[in-house]
């Protein structure tokens, strides 16, 4: 810690704007990555309410209705059913993927 009483008259008034200017600059950093980070929250609600939700909904349905309480009636009927689930699952795949992808690709250094 530098004491202010030991340097020379004519340099406090430097080294105050310095420490003042540094605290600036820090504090907008700090801001712009508060305003990011908010932004991308506000993106991934959107995406997980929008985009995933929907689909896992989706998946839901799909099993209880193709493999749920009753049996398939024919080899037919499985095969529709897992060919449904296996489009949603590789769809929820995509979707997470790229989400994380975004949200690497936009984080500030």
């Amino acid at each position: 810690m530098l004491c202010l009483g030991c340097v020379p008259v004519e340099l406090r008034s430097t080294i105050h704007n310095h420490c003042h200017a540094a605290g600036a600059e820090e504090l907008i950093s700090l801001r712009g990555k508060l305003a990011f980070a908010t932004k991308e929250r506000a993106a991934l609600k959107t995406i997980l309410e929008g985009k995933m939700l929907p689909l896992t909904e989706e998946l839901s349905r799909t099993l209880s209705a193709d493999f749920g309480s009753r049996a398939p009636s024919s080899s037919e009927e499985v095969a529709a059913g897992a060919e449904r689930l296996g489009r949603q699952l590789s769809a929820l795949q995509r979707l997470l993927s790229a989400t994380v992808a975004a949200m690497a690709r936009g984080a500030p250094q």
